[in-house]
């Protein structure tokens, strides 16, 4: 009778060892580098150095931009380029409302609210490129642009990214910079760095502003 009870537990236990150990490996990509100047409970401020993005325009809700722009850009990478070249990919994956930005955001594969239906999503590409050697896309919605040096506040969270659950992590966000005089500069983003069927608790997202310093 036990051999019956437990079996179905240890097929269970082996099934999420396997989602662990899947979910640690697809998330092992690369991060734009920086350094933290300044870390408090709820958030941290770092300062990154320049980098290059691919962008694209995407119509649509939050859920089709993020889907739809990153299936344009994660094509151009995996080889969807005249060279056929594929590109190292790279982390976040970020959110942020295009209308609120006075200049352009930072970090990784990047979506911004152009208004409510329109959509900018950006890839960072690998260190190794310049505007000049990346090879050029096949779809013609794909553009680069240079993120010249900037810093961000930045606030950490993980499980589920959920719209209600993003929104509130901005709002804290927003909340503690207010209360700590930190100035911002445009809205604030969501920042996703692993693939959409990693195991919850390894999850992990940020929600981030440019800030003055």
């Amino acid at each position: 009778m036990n051999i019956f009870i437990t079996s179905p537990l240890i097929g269970l236990v082996a099934l999420v060892l396997v989602w662990i150990i899947a979910s640690w490996k697809v998330n092992r990509v690369s991060s734009p580098p920086y350094h933290v100047i300044s870390k408090k409970k709820e958030y941290e401020i770092r300062a990154y150095n320049p980098y290059i993005v691919a962008e694209t325009i995407v119509e649509g809700d939050r859920d089709i931009a993020m889907k739809t722009g990153f299936k344009i850009l994660a094509s151009y990478i995996f080889g969807g380029n005249v060279d056929r070249t594929k590109i190292d990919m790279t982390a976040p994956v970020v959110e942020s409302d295009l209308a609120s930005v006075k200049i352009p955001m930072t970090t990784p594969v990047i979506v911004r609210d152009n208004s409510k239906t329109s959509h900018v999503i950006s890839f960072v590409m690998s260190r190794e490129y310049t505007l000049a050697t990346l090879p050029k896309p096949t779809d013609s919605r794909i553009v680069f642009n240079t993120i010249p040096a900037h810093n961000v506040a930045v606030r950490n969270f993980s499980w589920y990214a959920s719209n209600s659950r993003t929104q509130k992590q901005k709002d804290i966000l927003n909340a503690v910079l207010t209360r700590d005089g930190i100035i911002q500069e445009g809205g604030i983003s969501y920042a996703g760095y692993t693939a959409p069927f990693t195991i919850p608790f390894m999850e992990k997202h940020e929600v981030m502003v440019r800030v003055q310093i």
